[in-house]
């Protein structure tokens, strides 16, 4: 008996392929550089140059590495739910109304959280890692200046703190209303 993998499953395999996509965009003309170096340079080949270019090299095959599997989950999922639904419904019924949806109805709405999210989140990279202190730096920052009235840090804080913790709750919505296919 084979097994499903689930919704929540299939999303985090689409976000695994398209952001490793997106990654292996961008690190793999590099690697492929630094790994063509002893050709077009071999006076700077060195031993830290090799460990440079494995570093780099070892990313994209692991980047192309989870692409392919999360190519192979996403189709394995589409051929099981071929399957049951051959099993349940029998042949495809060609019949059918055009605007109807024959499979179950998922929200729109939360791709247009998680979209932007994601593309940020890539854009991003390591410096998403700041974007719990974010409110705390800009409060900082504006202190600087010395002609700022007291009331302005704060006032900085609670907004940007507010908009994370708003933002922070609408992408668990939306995350839930995909796994859960409810609106």
């Amino acid at each position: 008996m084979k097994t499903s993998i689930g919704s929540s499953g299939i999303i985090l395999s689409w976000v695994i392929l398209i952001g490793g996509i997106i990654l292996f965009i961008s690190v793999a003309p590099f690697a492929l550089l630094l790994a063509t170096m002893p050709f077009w340079k071999p006076d700077e080949v060195s031993f830290l140059s090799m460990l440079f270019t494995a570093i780099p090299v070892s990313i994209s095959i692991l980047i192309f590495w989870t692409i392919k599997s999360a190519y192979k989950s996403i189709k394995n999922q589409r051929n099981q739910s071929m399957d049951l639904h051959e099993e349940t419904f029998g042949k495809v019924n060609d019949t059918a109304p055009a605007g109807k949806a024959t499979g179950d109805n998922k929200p729109i709405w939360p791709w247009f959280i998680l979209i932007p999210s994601i593309l940020l989140l890539v854009s991003t990279g390591p410096g998403v890692i700041m974007l719990p202190i974010m409110p705390l730096f800009l409060a900082g920052m504006s202190t600087d200046s010395g002609q700022a009235p007291a009331y302005v840090p704060m006032l900085i804080i609670m907004i940007g703190y507010g908009l994370l913790a708003g933002f922070s709750i609408l992408l668990y919505k939306a995350v839930r209303a995909l796994v859960r296919g409810k609106q």
